[in-house]
């Protein structure tokens, strides 16, 4: 026991500081965070974002005061809101747990009620997710007033959590949740309510906007709340049918029936997705952004088509992919691809493509040379904090580029020999996605600026604007005020304009006449020409042949067309907005007087001043996060009586940087007391923390001899049972430090001080003929006191990529190095290499692993051999699997067969074929 005791405690040591595989949040930044303080809420930024976090507020307010009617409830005092002034810097958060992906516009947390979100630039969007993570605020609070508490949430379907949120944050009129259900009443896909809630395919946003739009339409917005608190008391089914008066069965039908009466009449006249051009590449892997070359021979795309990864794809224009041009699985100029409303650029001689990437905490851009296929440099930036998209200049000296500062989106200039960057616009209004004239003398991009505002900003939906980069000049392309437009391509000869457009609720592709001003619809499809959100880039012309590449939504995934300069000449239309508000509107048909519309119709522009603000320097203060489950017992018999219990609690500061942990067990007597307190800064790249903990453990054996005692004067025949009960006390202090180089690869450091103490104590009984003759407590050598002082060192990387239940492709290793001096001295050496090679669905596993004791006590008596024969190594020579009657030598219950799979050094080679036995049509 004294062995197992040491090893295990040396084995936690050298993992004390967390995981042994896995990715890393790396804290690129050290962020200075204030508080801004409003009637309702702290919120929490940092300097260069004060301007944008202002506006916020504003919004936040206006939000708030619409909810609160709503919920017939109000936040928590001083309600915590964290915004960071774009996505990189929000990946870097530790507010949250876990690693963050691009995909994710906010989260809301519900132990201290946190809104979390990163600013994009586009004040629409910034609206909509404030009001969309606030919704979730006011949901936890219905939440803790339940009996389940915050954990009722987890058995409450995600359409019911999200789709809420939707509707409560953009109402029953939704162009792109109109889409989505179209195409599911086009290729007959329509889930009942059952479906949303258990097939992942549907999508639980979108689904569930439309559905709670039905409920709301159809029962009123006030049974929103009541329905939720409902589905809370009385559980799903029950819940529905208390408050609606219907099952969810007979909702789901009729719904049902509701959307394909309304989606039905309007996909009847449209071109189906199938029809629209030529198809480029086979559905069902998320392909997005084209961007087709200068000569229209090839274009470049993002894909999940290797399953794990969105990566950047090379494909002629036949639709034949080429090359994989950069992958976040391997290279290593940067941590991850931007595709979130990103497209690349190409050069003008065909050569070069430029595209945003995220490294070390921010955006750049990266320029590969597709002949010679590498990296010929990566851009950073101090002025600017994200990259969106890019537009080479027609000399190819420059690359103009729409990203953000400060969490405001504005147009910058980049000198790609000088890298000296140049601002072209300084508002409050975004632009996005910009090209160049063919002539080099002007730009047109997608903006919100409205264009009669005066000088305070009026947010608008988004138009094209054309800038002369002589006079400045500014002029607007906006067929109807109500619609986006998006997406603008000159053509080759610089006298028309392509984008993408909803006028009457469809996106679609139109042309537009720069000197006559005519507009011509160039397509009229069912669904619509979009990427993966409303204003993501998704086509792109090549000058030379006129070759128009673009992206659409098919049957829930996101196919690449082409059309031939032919087929681009359009047609006349006319749009009336009753065309569009009657497309987007969700069902019914007939809804009751909606409350929420009604807020949404009635906002209050961004000019609100808010008048009792103030900020101050933020001050972290440890709050209670977390109380684990406490248990206790009591338990008695004729040895006398033992308690067992233990509770934890968990501590943290608002940001998350500082994180204190406390846990407390008992298992016996009083001296068996036990606990662990650590202490965790996250607050820099360097994280560190300090572990000190005491650890009880008791084994209790028995045995028994025949001897003679006297008794009573007389010598007599007895029996003599002893009961040693063997109490050893581990107590650790230890500093540990982590270094993060990338989001792969770390440095890890452990220091530290363990001393193992016993105390034995021996009750001897002595009997005869099972009558107790006398009860004593007699002495027992206990061994002396072992103190180690350890130091180690270990680098680890991890670049897998897990399916269902482990990894199926990319590598990790981890090269660990420990000493122990003090009663003891030796070293130990770790080294684990694991390589996963994926051929779908079957992957080939390797494993390269050593783990080993050397110097002089390497093989110490008080140390345990270490064991070959465990299942995580080599399966079929366990210790379960050997017994005596096989062994070649088991005289004194010894067995050479299984001694030998133990020693102070081991090696192994593992290989292994893995074959998914259930999966999805894309995996398994």
């Amino acid at each position: 026991m004294i062995k197992v005791i040491i090893t295990l405690l040396i084995f936690l040591s050298a993992n004390i500081s967390g995981q042994y595989f896995g990715r890393n949040k790396v804290r690129y930044e050290n962020f200075k965070f204030k508080v801004l303080s409003t009637p309702s809420f702290k919120i929490h930024f940092y300097k260069s974002e004060e301007d944008a976090v202002r506006n916020a507020s504003e919004q936040l307010e206006i939000w708030n005061k619409r909810f609160q009617k709503l919920f017939g409830n109000t936040l928590p005092e001083n309600q915590p809101i964290i915004l960071y002034a774009n996505h990189a810097d929000f990946q870097q958060t530790n507010a949250i747990g876990g690693l963050i992906s691009q995909d994710v516009g906010g989260v809301t947390e519900g132990f201290l009620n946190r809104v979390i979100i990163p600013l994009t630039g586009i004040q629409s969007e910034n609206d909509h997710v404030l009001g969309h993570e606030l919704v979730h605020a006011f949901q936890y609070q219905l939440l803790r007033g339940s009996e389940a508490g915050i954990s009722g949430g987890d058995q409450i379907p995600l359409w019911f959590i999200e789709g809420m949120a939707e509707y409560l944050s953009s109402g029953s009129s939704s162009a792109l949740s109109s889409m989505w259900i179209r195409d599911a009443v086009l290729h007959d896909k329509l889930p009942t309510i059952t479906m949303i809630g258990e097939d992942a395919q549907y999508f639980p946003y979108r689904y569930g906007h439309v559905l709670w739009a039905y409920i709301g339409g159809r029962f009123g917005d006030n049974s929103i709340v009541e329905l939720f608190n409902s589905v809370l008391q009385l559980g799903w089914y029950r819940g529905f049918e208390n408050t609606l008066g219907k099952s969810i069965d007979t909702l789901s039908i009729e719904w049902q029936n509701a959307v394909k009466r309304k989606y039905s009449q309007y996909i009847q006249n449209r071109t189906k997705p199938s029809e629209l051009g030529t198809l480029l590449l086979k559905p069902g892997d998320m392909n997005l952004s084209p961007v087709v070359s200068p000569d229209g021979s090839k274009f470049v795309f993002f894909s999940a088509r290797d399953l794990f990864t969105i990566d950047l794809f090379l494909a002629d224009t036949s639709g034949k992919i080429t090359q994989k041009i950069v992958t976040t699985e391997t290279d290593a100029h940067f941590d991850a691809l931007r595709f979130i409303n990103s497209a690349a650029s190409w050069s003008p001689d065909g050569e070069r493509v430029a595209f945003s990437v995220f490294k070390k905490g921010d955006n750049a851009i990266s320029i590969f040379n597709v002949k010679k296929r590498r990296t010929e440099k990566t851009i950073e930036f101090d002025t600017i904090d994200a990259v969106y998209n890019l537009a080479w200049s027609p000399d190819g000296r420059k690359i103009l580029i729409s990203g953000t500062a400060g969490g405001i989106c504005d147009l910058y200039l980049l000198d790609i020999n000088s890298g000296s960057v140049e601002r072209i616009t300084n508002d409050f209004y975004a632009e996005l996605q910009p090209v160049w004239a063919p002539d080099g003398r002007s730009i047109a991009f997608a903006t919100d600026r409205d264009q009669d505002s005066s000088a305070f900003p009026v947010f608008s939906p988004m138009k094209i604007a054309i800038l002369n980069l002589g006079d400045h000049n500014l002029r607007f392309i906006n067929i109807a005020p109500w619609a986006k437009h998006i997406n603008p391509l000159f053509s080759s000869d610089g006298d028309e304009i392509f984008f993408v457009s909803d006028p009457d609720g469809f996106s679609d592709i139109y042309r537009y006449n720069l000197e006559s001003g005519e507009c011509r619809r160039v397509s009229n499809i069912a669904t619509g020409i979009c990427g993966l959100t409303e204003l993501s880039p998704t086509m792109s012309i090549a000058p030379k042949t006129g070759t128009l590449i673009f992206s659409l939504f098919n049957n829930q995934s996101y196919e690449i067309h082409r059309l031939e300069r032919s087929a681009l000449s359009g047609t006349e239309f006319t749009i009336e907005e009753t065309d569009y508000l009657s497309a987007v509107k969700l069902p019914p048909a007939e809804s009751k007087n909606s409350i929420v519309d009604k807020y949404l119709d009635t906002s209050v522009t961004t000019n609100l001043t808010i008048a009792d603000t103030s900020i101050t320097r933020y001050k972290p203060r440890l709050k209670l996060l977390y109380v684990g489950q406490l248990f206790a017992g009591v338990a008695a018999n004729t040895y006398g009586v033992g308690f067992a219990g233990g509770v934890s609690f968990l501590f943290s500061d608002l940001l998350g940087d500082h994180s204190l942990g406390v846990s407390t067990q008992i298992n016996g007597g009083i001296r068996d007391f036990g606990g662990e307190v650590y202490y965790l800064n996250q607050g820099h790249r360097l994280n560190w923390g300090v572990v000190a903990s005491r650890i009880p453990y008791v084994v209790t054996s028995a045995s028994v001899r025949n001897d003679t005692a006297i008794i009573s004067g007389t010598s007599r025949n007895v029996q003599k049972f002893t009961f040693l009960d063997e109490h050893i006390y581990s107590n650790q202090l230890y500093l540990l430090m982590n270094f993060p180089f990338t989001i792969n690869r770390r440095l890890e450091f452990t220091a530290g001080f363990s001393r193992i103490g016993y105390d034995y104590q021996a009750e001897e009984i002595t009997a005869q003929n099972g009558i107790v003759l006398r009860r004593q407590r007699v002495p027992f050598a206990e061994p002396s006191s072992v103190n180690l002082l350890e130091g180690g060192v270990a680098y680890v990387g991890d670049f897998s990529y897990f399916g269902f239940t482990s990894p199926v492709t990319g590598r990790r290793y981890r090269f660990e190095l420990q000493q122990t001096t003090g009663s003891l001295l030796y070293s130990t050496i770790l080294a684990d290499y694991r390589q996963y090679i994926f051929f779908n669905p079957l992957t080939l596993a390797f494993r390269f692993f050593h783990y080993g004791r050397y110097l002089r006590d390497c093989e110490n008596e008080r140390l345990s051999e270490i064991f070959l024969g465990y299942e995580t190594l080599i399966r079929g020579y366990s210790s379960y699997s050997y017994d005596l009657a096989g062994c070649s030598d088991s005289t004194f219950g010894d067995c050479p067969e299984f001694n030998r799979l133990q020693g102070s050094r081991i090696g192994v080679f593992n290989m292994e074929l893995r074959i998914p036995l259930l999966g999805t049509d894309r995996f398994g």
